[in-house]
């Protein structure tokens, strides 16, 4: 199969959309030739250990990585981001790093949905997702959300729609 033969993605300059699925040697999606990227989509990649890390305007999908420890360092237009099923995910640094970004022409721009389900070692608490004011949309499983707030509302107030998933619970803040 040619894509387990694959280790690394880069050299696309004009590329907006990637996914990237079940390649099961790719370590990295570099960043350094693909300045056009605004859809990424990462799935069943074992040994993916680093997304890229400069990308100025990105919605980011990223499902089943049971290696990759979150590293961020530049995505200053993330609008979306998604993650499912990341064991090793740090959600603190995810949270920090969003808030320390700078759009372009100095605006802060801050992503306004984010989804974090069966990451084992993702926690948002309240005090990170106040980093976080233009969040209109959250999806969270009972792991994620362990020190989540009652008084949600009161930091997130763009907030429409919250997605408590457990025993199929889906709770809509309006």
């Amino acid at each position: 199969d040619e894509c387990e033969r694959l280790k690394t993605l880069a050299n696309m300059p004009v590329l907006e959309s990637l996914e990237v699925k079940g390649c099961g040697r790719v370590e990295q999606v570099a960043d350094d030739h693909m300045p056009a990227l605004k859809g990424l989509w990462l799935s069943d990649l074992n040994i993916l250990k680093q997304l890229p890390t400069r990308l100025p305007s990105l919605e980011l999908h990223v499902k089943h990585l049971p290696n990759w420890e979150s590293t961020f360092s530049s995505m200053p237009c993330l609008g979306r981001a998604f993650f499912n099923n990341c064991p090793k995910m740090q959600t603190e640094v995810l949270i920090y790093a969003i808030s320390e970004w700078v759009g372009h022409e100095g605006q802060a721009t801050q992503p306004q949905r984010l989804s974090v389900l069966k990451c084992k070692c993702a926690r948002l608490g309240w005090k990170l997702l106040e980093q976080l004011p233009n969040l209109i949309e959250l999806h969270l499983d009972p792991e994620s959300a362990v020190l989540l707030s009652s008084q949600v509302s009161t930091f997130l107030l763009s907030l429409k729609y919250l997605y408590l998933g457990d025993n199929n619970v889906e709770e809509e803040v309006k």
